[in-house]
């Protein structure tokens, strides 16, 4: 994106804030491939997954599922 990032927006500062308010687990993935395959190796049938991003965020899903169907 072109505009400047907001104070507290960060990709750590949103992992801090999941950290702080326990409800489920979050991590920090280094690019795409990387959540793809962090969340496709902990992935049991009934979880939930919540990707938070921009850009280019909306191809983890397709690469999640064919990492899944590749099991």
């Amino acid at each position: 994106a072109s505009e400047p990032p907001l104070s507290g927006g960060m990709s750590e500062d949103l992992l801090k804030h999941f950290w702080r308010h326990r409800g489920a687990p979050a991590e920090l993935a280094m690019d795409l491939n990387d959540a793809a395959e962090r969340i496709a190796g902990r992935w049991k049938p009934g979880d939930w997954v919540l990707v938070v991003g921009a850009g280019d965020v909306e191809e983890v899903g397709p690469m999640l599922k064919k990492r899944l169907l590749e099991r």
